[in-house]
């Protein structure tokens, strides 16, 4: 279940608006985080977790260091 995770929120990111504490909108989603056209939200979940990022060498470029995803964790909860 936690593969679909980044899906599921790109889903939820983009079926409700967001609006800030200050009651401005948030920023657009990126287009590589689009829901393509046509798709529709099926289902909804709340979610808990966090992310765990390690810096290290760059593949393409060992002289560099970049941050990279090692291991996300999340708890899905029915409504």
């Amino acid at each position: 279940m936690t593969a679909r995770l980044p899906v599921i929120s790109a889903l939820l990111f983009t079926a409700f608006p967001v609006t800030t504490a200050m009651g401005q909108d948030a920023p657009g989603v990126p287009d590589t985080l689009s829901v393509p056209p046509g798709h529709t939200l099926k289902f909804s979940a709340h979610g808990q977790g966090f992310q765990l990022y390690q810096c290290g060498p760059d593949k393409a470029d060992p002289n560099i260091y970049a941050w990279a995803l090692t291991d996300p964790q999340a708890d899905l909860f029915d409504p």
